[in-house]
Order: C-alpha cells, then sequence, then structure tokens
C-alpha cells in the first residue's frame, strides 16, 4: 500500500483518538472520582497519540510541499494545544475551564475546516461542503 495512504490513515486515527480524550478527560476533570482523574495511563496516552499525530501531520505535510493553508493549519493546532493546556491546568474554576474549552474547540473547528476544504477562506467552505457531500 502506498506510503501516503498509510500516514494519512494513521493521521486521522490519531486525530480521533485526540479529541475523543481531550473531551474524555476535560469531562472527568470536574467528576468528583478520584479512581478516574489518578489513572496513569490517560496522563501518558494523550501524549503519546498527540506525538505521533505531529509527527504524521509534519511527514504528510512535507509530502504535499507544504501548502499555504497547512502552515495555517499548524498554527491553529498549535492555539489548540494552548488553549488544552489551560483547561487541564490554568482553569481554576468552571466558568474558566469551559471558555478555555470553547476556544479549544473553536481551533478544532477551524483545523477541520481547512483539512476537509484545503483551503483558509472559511467564506468558501459552504460551497465547497455542499458541493463534495450534497
Amino acid at each position: 500500500m502506498n506510503l501516503y495512504i498509510l500516514t494519512k490513515h494513521l493521521h486521522l486515527t490519531c486525530v480521533v483518538l485526540s479529541i475523543s480524550l481531550f473531551i474524555f478527560r476535560t469531562g472527568i476533570r470536574w467528576i468528583p472520582i478520584q479512581r478516574l482523574q489518578s489513572v496513569k495511563i490517560l496522563k501518558i496516552l494523550p501524549h503519546v497519540i498527540d506525538t505521533v499525530l505531529l509527527c504524521s501531520g509534519l511527514y504528510l505535510a512535507y509530502l504535499l510541499s507544504f501548502p499555504y493553508f497547512i502552515m495555517v493549519k499548524l498554527f491553529a493546532v498549535f492555539l489548540y494545544i494552548l488553549f488544552g493546556f489551560g483547561v487541564m491546568k490554568f482553569a481554576k474554576n468552571r466558568r474558566q475551564a469551559l471558555l478555555y474549552f470553547t476556544g479549544s474547540m473553536t481551533c478544532l473547528l477551524f483545523v477541520l475546516g481547512c483539512a476537509l476544504c484545503k483551503t483558509t477562506d472559511i467564506t468558501l467552505w459552504p460551497q465547497i461542503i455542499s458541493g463534495r457531500f450534497f
């Protein structure tokens, strides 16, 4: 099988796992069950998945000769990571955590839009998506 296809599938699998774990970890942060919050695999696994995600993304960008939309997407991923770090480390109450979480999900939606439409011009996204899916 083509190396590009394998890398793309690995990347997409890591995307789903990373987002799922982030939402799960954000949810359990406010559940008063200490056993669930202190599970070591929930602290290590996201770092492993995100490292594989980043490496596979950079390799795919290299294969595609670093188009503009990927560079913007990488910046949005950086913002997503900062907001996610805010949810996990800096939020002192639920309101702050919700604000950080909203910021991270906004960045994530932008990244997904860039990935699906291959452009950073959000005014073109509805036309591209409607042409692709309908």
